[in-house]
């Protein structure tokens, strides 16, 4: 990803494309707990987030994508807080805006 931002080709674009695919069936498990809505089963988060990352170079809503990538990076849980963004997120969020900023 770091080599197609600084120099980005068809070829190098093409070799990201192809990377998704099996970061994707790697975790293609569903469910259909409740009747007639499928839910995808997630066993690593890490692998998630690769999966949103590369979707920014493939996607025609790359916005999107860096969003999900983002927001699965930083979110976690905390019982006194709960899921998403709380003051555990904070040092994650600094790393967001050193990789944005420079």
């Amino acid at each position: 990803m770091q080599v197609y931002l600084t120099s980005p080709t068809k070829t190098r674009h093409e070799a990201l494309y192809k990377h998704l695919s099996p970061v994707r069936e790697a975790q293609d498990e569903t469910e259909r707990p409740m009747g007639k809505y499928t839910v995808r089963i997630i066993h690593s988060t890490h692998l998630l987030v690769i999966e949103h990352a590369l979707e920014c170079f493939t996607s025609p809503e790359p916005g999107h994508w860096a969003y999900q990538a983002a927001r699965q990076y930083a979110e976690r849980f905390d019982s006194r807080y709960g899921t998403g963004s709380n003051p555990v997120s904070a040092p994650l969020l600094e790393d967001i805006l050193r990789f944005w900023t420079g």
